[in-house]
């Protein structure tokens, strides 16, 4: 009498092993749950560093203007005649635009 061939498709495996099996792919669901969880926050830990970055940029190109436009009024005021007197129109210029902006 030959032995007999199991098939494949009539094979089940013993208890221990089917709950090992089980137990592997649980851990495979959990460790993709953690990844898909870990990488949403990686994005958003992302989106939030790229906006704070984006206001950095605005803020400091805002502190670039103010410090030009000081610079230029600076510029303005110290310039002098040659006798050593300040130059109204300039003095006058730096006086209208306070107001002109006081008045905005």
């Amino acid at each position: 009498m030959a032995p007999q061939s199991r098939s494949r498709s009539t094979y089940v495996p013993p208890a221990w092993k089917q709950q090992r099996q089980k137990k592997k792919q649980v851990e495979r669901w959990k460790t993709a749950l953690a990844r898909k969880s870990w990488e949403e926050q990686q994005r958003e830990v992302e989106a939030a560093r790229e906006e704070e970055r984006r206001a950095h940029e605005e803020r400091s190109q805002a502190v670039a203007a103010a410090q030009r436009r000081r610079a230029e009024t600076s510029a303005k005021l110290k310039k002098r005649t040659r006798r050593g007197q300040p130059v109204l129109s300039n003095q006058v210029d730096v006086i209208l635009q306070k107001l002109g902006a006081g008045s905005s």
